[in-house]
């Protein structure tokens, strides 16, 4: 009920990290995907007799020309488990009250800078989180993306969003 909505209290909630410290993660977490790219590329350099042999790689791994920041699957979803608090913050944006300035601070941090930084990193999930925060909660809207990453994205968003609803009931409407 909107009453359980408005007595949720975002101080409890496990992303309470600053800015800074968000956009840290996020810096964090590309460097250490450039690191695992560089180490592969220098794998597969070594392994030139592989390559002249005409070895494939392993179609069920390959992700769509559009993921080429991702060599596999496996790096994509550690980049995806490493935003996670970012993720849920971006969840909880329709219950932070705009009355209080922590909570509206927080809000706004959410809504501009953080998703900015996220489409600087290649993620474009802006739209659907728009849809996400206007109520939407249908799975399917994640069959738009085009890349695998944001589906991932979008996925974590939603599963927060439940989340938070079964705990405290639908957001307040404003």
């Amino acid at each position: 009920d909107g009453k359980a909505a408005r007595e949720w209290d975002v101080t409890t909630a496990t992303t309470m990290a600053s800015s800074a410290e968000i956009a840290q993660k996020i810096a964090d977490s590309n460097a250490e995907l450039a690191r695992m790219v560089a180490e592969a590329e220098a794998a597969q350099a070594g392994s030139a007799q592989a390559q002249q042999a005409g070895a494939e790689e392993d179609d069920d791994l390959k992700l769509g020309p559009e993921d080429t920041k991702y060599k596999t699957l496996e790096q994509m979803s550690a980049d995806i488990k490493g935003l996670d608090e970012v993720f849920e913050l971006l969840a909880s944006v329709p219950w932070l009250d705009e009355d209080d300035v922590k909570q509206k601070e927080l809000k706004g941090m959410a809504m501009v800078s953080l998703l900015g930084t996220l489409e600087d990193v290649g993620f474009n999930i802006r739209p659907y989180v728009e849809r996400i925060w206007a109520g939407e909660s249908d799975d399917s809207m994640v069959q738009t993306c085009t890349e695998a990453k944001d589906q991932a994205a979008v996925l974590s968003i939603l599963f927060h969003t439940r989340k938070i609803v079964e705990e405290s009931g639908e957001p307040p409407r404003r």
